[in-house]
């Protein structure tokens, strides 16, 4: 009983010591203890490893007999490619591994593109990072993609790629995968993720190079693109930059936008665009305000005619210390003419959050805001009277703190992925 306790949550192993430890425990009953190890996490960063041969000897030995009598459902292994240059036959040793079910792996490098391209298991999730410096690889110079995983192509469910190629394979595609994350790395042509990811429901892209060509040349050829081979009628959320949703030009509804402005001064135009694109029910906006926002067009954007259908509208305005000339009255007036003119809105969630320590005059100008009566005054004066739930927050003020004011229930949006505890592996960073 008390293995199997200790066992139950996964095994973290982060140092040498740790490592030696586990192998004295594990190896103390084999039998009965190795079939009880179904989540281990290797998190040893170089700079803690003092004899890292002997370490990766140690690892060897445990995941042989893991391969061998266990049954090992989900790994991590961070700071991968010091791990697997630790011990030669490391990298096919994780590869026999058979039984797991989610992969997580990061600074992946030329020993981790070989273990990925031999790995026995079909995964349901996995979350690759590859290692900096091999974000700028083309295709036939040692390339990661998608080829790697080519043997979990009708299982996969979930994938989070960091630092991907744009070159997708033609021949690859990955019927059931449902959820997919990129980060970093140019954006893919659309024609190509359709194709790889046929069924694909919610689509995140987060600090994705849209350098390069013209964003405008890159949205032709998407556009083009579509128009031979067609879109996706799956797709119900995306959540990246607007400049991204903008390259991809999605030719489909999608029911759910979550955008963040990633772009130091906010680019209203292809804001404007994507949302006549995708003219969304569930519309979560994050932006710096600068001066741009704040005006009749940002009003014009948010209430235009693709946005009639509207149900539930958050948006969070990250003011900065250098905007001197922001008119908070005139904010105020926009958000509130925004949501009395969204007559289908049954939640509403607005975020003043100012950028400090430097935003002094902000805080002077805020400091008489009375949080309940103006979200009494949305909710009362709405047009059409559907709106349930309101929130209004002034977020990081120095004197008042953090204020929020709630009306009616508590809006929750649907959250993309499951509960479980593995899940929360594609929420972590990767490390430095």
């Amino acid at each position: 009983m008390g293995a199997e306790y200790l066992l139950l949550n996964g095994v973290s192993l982060t140092t040498d010591a740790h490592i030696e430890s586990f192998d004295a425990f594990i190896f103390a009953d084999p039998s009965s203890r190795l079939p009880l190890l179904h989540h281990l996490t290797l998190a040893r960063s170089p700079e803690n490893s003092t004899n890292p041969i002997w370490t990766g000897l140690l690892i060897n030995k445990l995941l042989s007999n893991v391969a061998a009598h266990g049954r090992l459902l989900t790994l991590t292994v961070r700071y991968s490619e010091d791990l697997l240059c630790s011990w030669e036959e490391l990298p096919l040793t994780i590869a026999r591994l058979s039984t797991l079910e989610h992969l997580k792996i990061t600074s992946v490098g030329l020993k981790g593109f070989s273990m990925l391209d031999n790995l026995s298991s079909r995964l349901l999730s996995a979350h690759i990072s590859v290692r900096e410096g091999h974000w700028e690889s083309d295709e036939g110079d040692g390339v990661p993609s998608l080829a790697l995983l080519l043997n979990s192509r009708n299982t996969m469910q979930r994938m989070r790629l960091t630092g991907f190629s744009s070159y997708w394979p033609p021949e690859i595609s990955f019927p059931n995968v449902t959820s997919l994350t990129l980060r970093h790395g140019p954006i893919p042509r659309t024609s190509n993720l359709v194709h790889c990811f046929p069924n694909l429901h919610e689509l995140r892209m987060l600090f994705m190079d849209t350098l390069g060509e013209s964003l405008r040349v890159a949205r032709e050829i998407n556009q083009n693109g579509q128009r031979h081979y067609g879109t996706w009628t799956s797709l119900r959320h995306f959540s990246g930059s607007p400049c991204a949703l903008f390259v991809l030009a999605i030719r489909a509804h999608i029911p759910s936008l979550m955008l963040h402005e990633e772009a130091p001064i906010p680019l209203l135009a292809y804001v404007d665009v994507v949302l006549l694109d995708a003219r969304p029910l569930h519309l979560e906006l994050s932006m710096p305000t600068g001066s741009t926002p704040i005006t009749l067009g940002f009003l014009d954007m948010i209430v235009n005619s693709s946005m009639g259908n509207l149900l539930s509208l958050c948006l969070t305005l990250h003011i900065r210390a250098f905007e001197k000339d922001l008119d908070l009255g005139q904010a105020w007036n926009v958000v509130y003419h925004i949501v009395s003119s969204l007559t289908r809105l049954t939640s509403v969630d607005i975020t003043f959050t100012l950028c400090l320590p430097k935003a002094c005059f902000v805080e002077k100008l805020t400091e008489g805001w009375n949080l309940d009566s103006m979200a009494r005054l949305i909710r009362r004066n709405h047009a059409s009277r559907t709106l349930k739930s309101v929130t209004l927050s002034l977020l990081n003020h120095r004197t008042r703190g953090n204020r929020i004011a709630r009306l009616g229930p508590v809006h929750e949006p649907e959250h993309p992925y499951g509960a479980e505890a593995r899940d929360l592996l594609f929420f972590e960073e990767d490390e430095p």
